[in-house]
């Protein structure tokens, strides 16, 4: 009972580790983003902005970074299934960029507004 215990909590913490490697492997080629979000925490943090503020501006950050790692891995998954150019391929990206740029409109736009508010 205890052996099995304990082979559930390191392949649970193997996962953590996977996840964690994912992060950072994204954070190192989308710089832009994540900093992107920092800024504005920052300086909602420098406005002084409520608790609640903040918690809305890190939600939509982090539904921001989602919807870019979902698009990261959707396009290197349709790069390694078609390698040559596809009308279908070139629309299932275009609509995962649409994804990432509503995520970043809905966060530049509401946290600009919470921050000038």
């Amino acid at each position: 009972m205890l052996a099995a215990l304990w082979r559930w909590v390191f392949r649970w913490l193997g996962r953590i580790v996977v996840g964690f490697r994912g992060f950072f492997l994204w954070v190192r080629t989308e710089r832009a983003l994540f900093v992107l979000w920092l800024v504005i925490l920052v300086a909602a943090f420098i406005r002084g902005v409520g608790l609640l503020n903040i918690f809305v501006i890190v939600i939509l950050g982090v539904c921001l970074m989602m919807a870019e790692m979902f698009n990261s891995a959707i396009e290197l998954l349709c790069d390694r299934v078609t390698p040559g150019f596809s009308q279908e391929i070139k629309t299932i990206k275009d609509i995962c960029a649409a994804a990432v740029l509503v995520a970043g409109l809905a966060l530049v736009v509401v946290g600009a507004w919470i921050i000038i508010a």
